[in-house]
């Protein structure tokens, strides 16, 4: 497993190198090379994540083992694209159709796939996999989205976008009252997966576990309260401020002055579900 690990650390080291040289390299168009310098940052933030999971096997007293068999005819199939862009990069004949073929050959391979199964393999023992895992989606729809933005004249297989999800975005609810937390979980459901707790002592050990891209809580709750709930969260993981949504019905001028001082959003009860849906659907997209 050791030596997979090794590897995605190479590859999306040499990824972010020669997607920023591209970057440069067609500097007089904005549109890619805004996009470009972007997907270099995510690979360069991925190799990080690789860097931690190689300390993470290292230290285990049984360290995990790989079900797939990965060998240099593997390896130099996924990283064929990367090799051709990077020689057309050295020649000074990069043009924006090599660009595309690349990244659709490279990050919608298997290369993305043996990511996954690499993060799956540790996200139990730590949320920070969790996230990666999310992360590669976000950096997947990323490239969708660049891809339905591009000219007529450059020309890659739609077949691409029709590739499976492979993160799907997890909510936790907490609300106390079991007909209501059953009703955001139904109109929640299709949006992605769903956890919920009816109240901040049982959301508490739920996120302490799990990556949630967003948290909805309500604010008044036996055990613990949801401002008590969201204070003792981020002492876990200060970033979870910024997923965070508070639904309650009985807005103090005391709570007004919570929410302004930790920046964290609101919806008041009662509520429309269609206005509900369109925040938390916001919410989504700007999680990572």
């Amino acid at each position: 497993m050791k030596e997979i690990f090794q590897w995605l650390r190479k590859i999306e080291q040499h990824a972010s190198e020669i997607y920023q040289k591209a970057s440069v390299k067609l500097s007089h168009d904005e549109f890619f090379s805004t996009f470009l310098s972007q997907l270099a940052e995510d690979e360069s933030w991925h190799c990080r994540i690789m860097d931690s999971a190689l300390s993470q096997i290292s230290a285990a007293k049984n360290p995990p083992i790989s079900e797939i068999t990965f060998d240099d005819s593997t390896a130099s199939r996924l990283e064929k694209p990367l090799v051709i862009l990077s020689s057309q990069i050295e020649k000074n004949v990069v043009s924006r159709q090599d660009v595309v073929n690349c990244i659709v050959d490279a990050e919608f391979s298997e290369w993305n796939r043996i990511f996954l199964y690499a993060i799956n393999i540790l996200k139990e023992e730590s949320k920070e996999f969790q996230y990666a895992a999310a992360s590669i989606q976000e950096h997947e729809k990323r490239i969708r989205k660049f891809l339905d933005l591009l000219p007529s004249d450059i020309i890659f297989s739609k077949k691409i976008l029709e590739l499976p999800t492979i993160w799907e975005q997890s909510i936790l609810v907490v609300e106390d009252d079991d007909p209501l937390r059953e009703l955001v979980s139904v109109i929640l459901s299709k949006t992605g997966r769903i956890d919920t707790a009816a109240n901040g002592l049982d959301a508490l050990e739920k996120v302490k576990r799990n990556y949630y891209n967003v948290i909805i809580s309500d604010i008044d709750m036996p055990d613990m309260n949801g401002l008590e709930f969201f204070e003792s969260a981020i002492k876990t993981d200060p970033l979870l401020a910024k997923r965070f949504i508070f639904c309650t019905g009985n807005i103090t001028i005391e709570k007004e002055k919570f929410f302004l001082e930790h920046g964290v959003s609101h919806i008041r009860k009662p509520f429309d579900i269609f206005q509900f849906q369109e925040i938390i659907n916001k919410r989504l997209s700007e999680s990572l």
